[in-house]
């Protein structure tokens, strides 16, 4: 049988190929430009002190891995010595570099993974951050609640001085230019806490000023929370401090509900809490120089909220 395109039904056949062709180079079309245009939500990452930008090589590979083409703004300020500039200071610049980065991206909602005092910093950023969308913040062994121990920073900067007596250094106007100061809470002195330190009891919202419904209203937004600590740390004093715990003046660990700002609602951690947007994991065996290269740390705790 010879096939004969003029004929009229060999030519409804050869208009349905192309038809079908038509079809299907849209649907290739379609899904190139999807493909070029989707990639998944860009993270933010902020090292810790004493530390820059190059520390996080084994958790960009993590991600890297899990969501290949990701997006990533690998924070490369305030490093190393420099890290040990005042936190407000910080956050400011941290907050026009990581709103730089979002626009360069087009992006509407961002992933956050920050580290130690890097958690401090993103804080005070997102709170402040009205042109910034947080998606998901990862705090990784962060001091949320506040230090109150030795590490091998302090006595390398104050050898002379133990725990006890660092608040005469760090609640001075002098000792709030120290990154470490402003994150200081020392349960035996809280009038001078509230009095001179100038970072914690204001993103805490512990002590009015003019940016506090602002600082809630950004941080009571986020879709989720994702605070991470243990008590195998060794330098996060107190380990639940990562949990935006503290000790109180017996140097117990308050429960979270007991805390005033938790209490009160002071920045909006309960709101998060109470609609279930607050996930905590408390990890057994991971010192804090670990967090950050632990692949199972990566794969039960953060892999998970990079969506």
């Amino acid at each position: 049988m010879i096939w004969d395109s003029r004929s009229s039904s060999n030519l409804a056949t050869v208009k349905m190929m192309r038809s079908h062709r038509s079809l299907l180079f849209n649907v290739f079309l379609l899904c190139s430009l999807w493909t070029a245009v989707f990639t998944y939500r860009p993270v933010v990452l902020m090292h810790g002190i004493n530390d820059n930008a190059g520390t996080f090589g084994t958790l960009i590979a993590f991600i890297e891995k899990f969501h290949p083409g990701t997006p990533i703004f690998d924070i490369d300020m305030f490093d190393n010595k420099e890290s040990l500039i005042s936190l407000p200071f910080q956050s400011s610049k941290v907050l026009d570099a990581i709103a730089n980065f979002s626009s360069y991206h087009n992006a509407t909602e961002l992933n956050f993974i920050c580290y130690s005092q890097g958690g401090m910093v993103c804080r005070g950023a997102i709170e402040a951050g009205s042109s910034i969308k947080v998606r998901n913040f990862i705090s990784l062994s962060s001091p949320q609640g506040g230090q109150y121990g030795e590490t091998e920073m302090t006595h390398y900067l104050f050898s002379t001085y133990v725990t006890e007596n660092l608040y005469k250094i760090f609640y001075t106007k002098v000792g709030q230019e120290i990154s470490i100061g402003n994150f200081w809470n020392d349960p035996h002195h809280q009038d001078l806490y509230l009095s001179t330190n100038t970072f914690l009891p204001y993103i805490n919202n512990e002590v009015p000023h003019n940016s506090s419904a602002t600082y809630w209203g950004n941080f009571a937004r986020m879709n989720r929370l994702v605070t991470i600590g243990g008590p195998d740390d060794e330098v996060i004093t107190p380990w639940q401090a990562a949990h935006f715990q503290k000790y109180d003046h017996n140097e117990q660990v308050v429960d979270i509900q007991d805390i005033e700002w938790y209490e009160e609602d002071s920045f909006g951690l309960r709101t998060l809490d109470k609609k279930g947007s607050w996930v905590r994991y408390s990890i057994a065996g991971v010192h804090h120089t670990s967090w950050h290269v632990n692949q199972t740390v990566f794969d039960c705790c953060i892999a998970p909220h990079l969506d």
